[in-house]
């Protein structure tokens, strides 16, 4: 019994024993565990990578943890000379909670790389020293406007005695009318309209067709300012029937940069409504001059407002032609079923020859004395004249609306002064490639000599005003050699 007593008594004390060396042993390791873990954080805390609460304050770390605890239980000398060696046989140490305390390290382990840290509590990139501060909301740039979207307009172009340019074609259709307008047309400084009065006679607001509106319409062509005039501006340019892009440079090139070439008929000009008078209005400023070319302004009296008006220079050119040149070109699109979009007749009609010899003795001027407007505003020319001499003409026109003439026009003139080579463009009737010389005379083998008694008994006094001379007899009409236009009696010198 003593026995068994005494070796429990050595049993007890021997787990005692190894129970105070065990806890004496970590005694001892824990504060260099420790170390190790303050080590790890301070070189985690160093890349600014300390994970952070909702609240911004760093987030307790396991190591900080044991960290607290070692210096908590951090022995005195005292005590550590006390504790007890670790016998040589003991190889392994028991694993604390969650296996964070790991064994001290071999002798070639003692190096260790830092701690890697996850890609998703990576700090942001400094920034750079010489980064500005964002700008405020009233400093924000503001993106460039799209092409379209004309912000503002460009500087008006020089004119003449502070004064807006503008010259106004009146003539009668078939008076050779294209041929003059190109002229103008041609001079990349020109923004030419063709036939603007024709979206007045075919707009759905019939109201338009009037000599009020003749004069609003043709005054915003002349100064640019399409502000009261929208709706016409707007059917103007996309209106079908009438061709403005196939005539006028100028608004085919302003158009091209809206238009949609994708769409059934490209010929329109798609430019927003609300937008409309102030693109238009700004390409014809960045012009040096307006030139307009119209058959169907009946009476030159609406122009006389506009010819007063402080801010144009209103040169206005009355192109007239042989009235037996005029009818036999319009008998022409009959024979050849060509649609103008006017009543034509197939023989001599005695009210449509009257009409015309009428709008010629009615706008010309027989004493400007009278009309006063007219001495520095009106100028005459005859097709003839044209024909005869195309490039001393265009010189007098340009000296005419002060404006110097360009290469490109001098260039037109010399491709289109004679006979096309292709049959297409002399079959077509609107077309430019003809010799004038041939063409002003195609009456005298188109037209019949009682025709032409018709027309010179209807068409006396005009025929007498502008210098044209009779035909006889029926020989002397077919005479090539005999010229029926009499000297050049254009006026282009207005003084």
């Amino acid at each position: 019994m003593n026995r068994r007593c005494f070796s429990l008594r050595k049993t007890v004390l021997l787990v005692c024993v190894v129970g105070c060396a065990t806890f004496a042993y970590h005694l001892a390791a824990l504060p260099y565990e420790a170390h190790r873990a303050d080590d790890s954080v301070r070189q985690f805390e160093s890349h600014d990578r300390v994970r952070r609460d909702g609240s911004g304050q760093p987030q307790a770390t396991r190591a900080s943890i044991f960290s607290i605890v070692a210096d908590y239980f951090k022995p005195t000398p005292e005590n550590f000379q006390a504790a007890i060696e670790e016998p040589n046989d003991v190889k392994t140490t028991p694993k604390g909670p969650d296996n964070d305390v790991m064994p001290p390290p071999n002798e070639q382990d003692d190096v260790k790389p830092p701690l890697e840290v996850p890609d998703d509590i990576k700090s942001p990139p400094k920034e750079p020293d010489d980064v500005k501060p964002p700008l405020k909301e009233s400093d924000s740039v503001k993106p460039p406007p799209k092409e379209p979207d004309s912000v503002k307009p460009p500087p008006k172009a020089p004119l003449t005695g502070g004064k807006r340019t503008a010259v106004i074609i009146m003539t009668r259709m078939r008076s050779g009318s294209t041929f003059v307008g190109e002229i103008f047309n041609q001079h990349p400084e020109a923004f030419y309209v063709f036939e603007p009065i024709w979206a007045l006679e075919h707009h759905r607001n019939h109201t338009y067709n009037s000599q009020h509106f003749q004069y609003e319409w043709l005054r915003s062509l002349s100064d640019c300012r399409f502000q009261g005039v929208q709706d016409i501006l707007n059917y103007y340019l996309t209106a079908k029937g009438l061709g403005v892009m196939a005539t006028c440079n100028s608004i085919n090139g302003l158009c091209a940069k809206y238009r949609n070439y994708t769409s059934q008929w490209p010929g329109r000009c798609p430019i927003p409504d609300d937008k409309m008078a102030t693109v238009v209005g700004n390409a014809c400023l960045s012009k040096k001059f307006t030139a307009i070319k119209t058959i169907r302004l009946e009476d030159i009296a609406p122009l006389q407002k506009i010819a007063q008006d402080a801010g144009i220079d209103l040169k206005v050119i009355q192109l007239v032609r042989d009235p037996r040149g005029v009818i036999a070109s319009r008998l022409s699109l009959v024979h050849k079923n060509v649609s103008v979009m006017t009543a034509l007749h197939s023989k001599v009609d005695e009210k449509e020859v009257r009409e015309l010899c009428n709008w010629m003795t009615r706008n010309r001027p027989t004493n400007q004395g009278t009309n006063s407007w007219l001495q520095k505003h009106y100028a005459l020319l005859r097709y003839e004249d044209a024909g005869r001499n195309p490039l001393g003409v265009m010189k007098k026109l340009y000296k005419l609306i002060d404006i110097p003439a360009h290469e490109d026009v001098t260039k037109w003139i010399h491709s289109h002064t004679k006979t096309s080579k292709k049959i297409k463009e002399r079959r077509d009737p609107f077309g430019t490639k003809k010799d004038p010389n041939i063409t002003m005379n195609e009456w005298r083998t188109k037209l019949s000599f009682e025709d032409v008694k018709k027309i010179q008994s209807i068409c006396k006094e005009a025929i007498d005003m502008f210098g044209y001379q009779n035909v006889e007899s029926i020989s002397e009409l077919r005479n090539s050699t005999r010229n029926f236009h009499g000297p050049n009696v254009s006026l282009l010198n207005i003084t």
